[in-house]
């Protein structure tokens, strides 16, 4: 695709939306005004009780879905981590992936997805340790079903030489209950959270490059997207293999 939207002289863009609500976008500026220091070390998850996208479907079927929760949502945690990371380069991943509760029948969700009749051949639950250039790690963590508290948890959590922050996301999206907040030895805070663009967001930054005309289309041919993905690959390989994988 990627290579297709270059041939073209076209933009292409994926949807990476949780990078566009309100406590991501806060979070990014205390970062990036140095408010945390030299971040060193992060850890993201994003985690359900009974989150399978409806068993049997598509969603469970290897050939059709590729992967379990690693590629449904915690390709968006990985986003808007690396995102909030300022994006460095990911340079090994050593991962595992478990299948526990939904080849038991267990841990489903009503998530309108078509049935397809399969088994369940995706892992129900993922994590992944990135070491990334300059020294940082990063724990990721992607879990459609576990025994756990009812209400997903969207967590992000990082510790820098001068600070750190964590931000939280309690609840489905509709209702979730969002908190951001930044420790430091001058004192603790809660930074102003402005309002989330979310899927509007990605609709509004398509067609501003769209706008920007073809002498800006070179930086939106997808290639953000294809790194995760490259990412996403590298864990499933390394959880296979039972070994870390380098990029």
């Amino acid at each position: 695709m990627v290579d297709a939207a270059r041939r073209a002289g076209r933009v292409l863009d994926v949807a990476f939306n949780h990078r566009r609500r309100g406590d991501i976008a806060a979070l990014k500026r205390v970062i990036d005004d140095g408010g945390i220091g030299r971040p060193y070390y992060a850890k993201a998850v994003w985690l359900r009780r009974s989150g399978i996208p409806s068993l049997g479907s598509w969603f469970t079927n290897r050939e059709m879905a590729g992967g379990g929760p690693l590629s449904d949502i915690g390709v968006h945690v990985i986003d808007y981590a690396l995102h909030l990371l300022g994006e460095p380069k990911v340079l090994s991943v050593s991962a595992s992936t478990y299948s526990e509760l939904g080849p038991q029948g267990r841990g489903s969700g009503a998530y309108g997805a078509q049935a397809a009749g399969s088994a369940f051949e995706v892992e129900d639950f993922a994590t992944a340790f990135l070491r990334l250039e300059g020294g940082v790690t990063l724990l990721v963590e992607a879990g459609w079903a576990a025994y756990r508290p009812t209400a997903d948890l969207m967590d992000f959590r990082i510790y820098g030489t001068d600070g750190g922050a964590e931000l939280s996301r309690v609840g489905s999206p509709s209702d979730a209950v969002e908190s951001l907040h930044v420790f430091r030895e001058d004192g603790d805070y809660e930074p102003e959270v402005g309002s989330s663009a979310g899927h509007q967001g990605v609709i509004d930054d398509f067609l501003a490059a769209i706008r920007a005309g073809q002498t800006g289309w070179g930086r939106h041919d997808g290639s953000l997207a294809l790194t995760r993905a490259r990412i996403i690959d590298a864990c499933y390989a390394s959880a296979a293999g039972r070994r870390e994988v380098e990029l």
